[in-house]
């Protein structure tokens, strides 16, 4: 289907799922007229408290289908001779070399994508989503960070009524602005593992912080395949560690420590997790996560996909900005967009 009928049908499913009934933890809530889900007193006091909330079929699975249909289109067209290439790792010995490249700082403001941290002879033979069909070498890790501003289907998905609703109506932002975005594969048999940390560490506003994070799952995530984990009450400990630009801008570095970051360990099963949870959600659920709440996601070792969007936004109302020593800076002709 051609990107444009992919926008309409977007736009359609949108206010289609604005006027639905949501069911939400075992409980049916109306839509209200602005188009998002009523979060409960309860839900609110659970985020509050935990830092995270889970919210079942938020969305619809014809709509994860569109933007797993749009993110293949994206990783079928790319080609790393042409467009270039920059390989995502979690590793902190290349952490530098990861985030001083120029290929990731242009991805504020335009998409690309960025690959696994494996060859061609690691990939097993096997490693296909379609009955173990081949597979561009190394496969892709995520494409961002700006699908939500610059993409027909993504941008009217980010945008639409339930989700402007979401951020102003249930959770009470003033001046919500997207940031950035991503789409994540965890590819079956190579998805990688990504370490605990605080999205806040990476995304930042002063003089408070104030990003959220919205992820939803475009396939069912389970332990299995490499689901969310997150450690609740650890967005108490705030915001420690943080990436900022060096003094020439064309790179970055770690500002603090975060130890509660650095020693976390998750269990690749539910027990004796030491106060880790893991977010198993079925497709069209989305998990919302507080800025500095601990969370990771294990390798993807099962033999089925794990892939996920994921968008963050900031409240940028009166006294708060977007921190210049942010990674991410868009250029004055591309600025961030609201509702």
């Amino acid at each position: 289907m051609p990107f444009a009928d992919f926008a309409d049908l977007g736009r359609d499913l949108a206010y289609v799922s604005a006027a639905a009934i949501l069911l939400v933890h075992g409980a049916f809530i109306a839509m209200p007229s602005s188009g998002a889900p009523a979060l409960t007193a309860e839900q609110l006091a659970a985020f509050d408290r935990d830092g995270y909330l889970v919210l079942p079929r938020f969305s619809t699975d014809a709509e994860m289908l569109q933007l797993r249909e749009a993110a293949a289109s994206i990783e079928e067209a790319y080609d790393p001779a042409v467009d270039g290439g920059c390989i995502f790792t979690t590793s902190d010995s290349a952490a530098a070399r990861k985030f001083s490249d120029a290929y990731f700082l242009g991805s504020a403001s335009v998409t690309r994508c960025f690959t696994e941290e494996l060859t061609a002879k690691d990939l097993p033979a096997d490693s296909g989503e379609s009955g173990g069909g081949e597979r561009k070498a190394p496969p892709l890790n995520k494409i961002g960070h700006t699908l939500h501003d610059a993409h027909p289907v993504f941008d009217p998905f980010s945008h639409s009524p339930a989700v402007r609703a979401l951020l102003l109506d249930g959770l009470g932002m003033g001046t919500p602005r997207m940031v950035q975005s991503m789409y994540i594969f965890k590819h079956p048999l190579v998805g990688g593992a990504v370490p605990p940390h605080r999205d806040a560490t990476f995304l930042h506003t002063s003089p408070v912080d104030t990003v959220t994070g919205l992820w939803w799952a475009v396939d069912d995530a389970s332990v299995g395949n490499g689901c969310l984990w997150a450690l609740p009450g650890s967005h108490r400990q705030g915001v420690p560690r943080k990436m900022v630009l060096n003094s020439a801008r064309d790179g970055t570095m770690f500002e603090g420590e975060d130890p509660a970051a650095a020693g976390a360990v998750v269990p690749p099963i539910p027990d004796s997790t030491g106060g880790w949870v893991p977010l198993e959600v079925a497709r069209g659920g989305l998990v919302l996560l507080h800025g500095a709440v601990l969370h990771r996601s294990g390798r993807n070792a099962s033999g089925v996909p794990r892939h996920a969007y994921s968008v963050h936004v900031v409240d940028l109302r009166p006294g708060v900005t977007w921190d210049e020593s942010n990674w991410l800076q868009r250029p004055p002709d591309f600025p961030f967009r609201g509702f």
